[in-house]
């Protein structure tokens, strides 16, 4: 939920060295009111993804979202929700719903 800029201006030696650790940050806030089912690791279409590495690129992006595994999903008496992000073949995710009740 924080801004790039601000990680980055932060002079802890914690923060510093998870930056460096870090290829691609999914940066800002999430904000309920503009949050996006197809937005790649991202809740909010406000939030953005900084590359802070050579090892990946924006370009990489198109292959994310088409291959992009499930992050978690949640089981309870009522169904299953999807909590964290899907590729659009989530086989995963399609699997569990055919056989969901």
């Amino acid at each position: 939920g924080f801004d790039y800029d601000k990680l980055n201006i932060d002079k802890s030696p914690a923060v510093q060295r998870l930056l460096s650790l870090t290829d691609v940050l999914s940066a800002g806030p999430y904000v309920a009111s503009l949050s996006k089912d197809d937005l790649l690791w991202r809740g909010s279409s406000n939030q953005e993804l900084v590359y802070l590495s050579e090892r990946y690129s924006k370009s990489d992006e198109e292959k994310w979202l088409e291959n992009s595994p499930v992050e978690e999903l949640m089981m309870t008496d009522n169904g299953i929700m999807r909590t964290g992000f899907k590729a659009k073949k989530g086989d995963l995710y399609k699997s569990l719903l055919r056989i969901s009740p």
